[in-house]
């Protein structure tokens, strides 16, 4: 993000993103570990937020690797066949790490939830460089008004379903 992003209060306003993002999806996620184990909200959310990370920082690596010296090349977007073999090479990578995982562990829904955090992680990174990118490429321009925001409707819907079943499996148990 670092060679992308050159003001630091771009580079604050990211990372709040990203945290956002990684808050939703915690939040969302939640009634799901309640159902499978009695963790504390501290650890779950610390370990949700450390795989995130995890995910977004390998993501951001692996940008970082592959172009390094070439800010000019990603300026007008991220080059979709790169993505593609990220994100199939990341699902590989993850699934090898899930069946690795369960061999010792032997608890399949807390390495699936890992894996998938990890692999959340590098997407949200993922979305939140191209938004940067399309608004900075875009700067100016001005938008038709029948722009409609779902994917920020679905994750209020989601966040309110989720507290929804989590009462219900807290009260039913």
């Amino acid at each position: 993000m670092g060679f992308i992003v050159e003001k630091y209060w771009h580079k604050i306003a990211l990372l709040g993103i990203i945290f956002c993002y990684f808050f939703m999806f915690s939040i969302i996620c939640l009634p799901a570990m309640w159902t499978y184990y009695k963790v504390s909200i501290i650890d779950y959310f610390l370990a949700t937020f450390v795989g995130l990370v995890s995910g977004g920082l390998v993501f951001n690596s692996l940008l970082l690797v592959k172009y390094h010296n070439k800010k000019e090349k990603i300026e007008s977007g991220l080059p979709i066949n790169f993505i593609i073999k990220i994100f199939c090479g990341k699902v590989v990578l993850y699934t090898l790490l899930l069946l690795v995982l369960e061999l010792p562990i032997n608890s399949f829904f807390p390495n699936l939830y890992f894996v998938l955090c990890l692999w959340s992680g590098g997407y949200f990174w993922y979305c939140v460089i191209r938004g940067y990118i399309w608004a900075k490429s875009n700067k100016g321009k001005k938008y038709s008004d029948d722009y409609s925001p779902w994917i920020g409707r679905l994750l209020l819907i989601g966040i309110i379903l989720s507290y929804l079943v989590g009462f219900l499996h807290l009260s039913l148990n």
